[in-house]
């Protein structure tokens, strides 16, 4: 609540000494928060939470085990939360959640197979979600998502070829 007395600890995800390592906090409209959390059952997964205690868990098992998912670079974009994800067979990807373990599902395989397309550094500007991507024949180059699989291209490849621009680390400025 903004006070050291009102400053405490909501949930233990991983008793014991490790750290459940919660990080990524992102809100829905419906009111819980979503974050990548670590448990030795789980790895590190997707977490939920309501504010409270009891309903602090266990969202998803995006990669079923103790192998890690790794859900990161949180964003919430048009009433859900958009990440990047690793589900152990398509790499780590594009995924999306409604804050539901059935509407927690992967948007796109942008380097099919097993290898990863990353999504990383996620934005939201203008009605789009930013991201740098990998492909083998662009490297790590600037894209953008409306959300669905049709929606989502390569902005440029800046640096032409397989070299990579890495572009990443964004600030929305006005309309850019």
């Amino acid at each position: 609540d903004g006070t050291a007395a009102g400053t405490k600890m909501l949930a233990d995800v991983n008793p014991g000494s490790s750290s459940g390592y919660g990080q990524y906090f992102t809100a829905l409209p419906n009111g819980k928060v979503l974050f990548y959390g670590y448990t030795s059952a789980t790895g590190y997964e997707l977490f939920e939470t309501d504010g409270t205690a009891a309903g602090t868990k266990l969202l998803k098992d995006i990669r079923p085990g103790s192998s890690s998912s790794s859900p990161r670079y949180l964003v919430a974009y048009k009433g859900k939360v958009y990440f990047s994800a690793n589900d152990g067979t398509n790499g780590t990807e594009l995924w999306e959640s409604d804050g539901t373990a059935a509407g927690t599902k992967m948007v796109l395989d942008t380097y099919a197979g097993s290898s990863s397309g990353y999504w990383y550094y996620l934005a939201e500007q203008g009605g789009l979600l930013y991201g740098y991507v990998y492909t083998a024949a662009n490297g790590y180059e600037l894209w953008a998502t409306d959300g669905t699989k049709a929606g989502s291209k390569m902005i440029k490849d800046i640096v032409p070829g397989s070299t990579s621009s890495y572009a990443g680390y964004y600030s929305p400025i006005g309309s850019r």
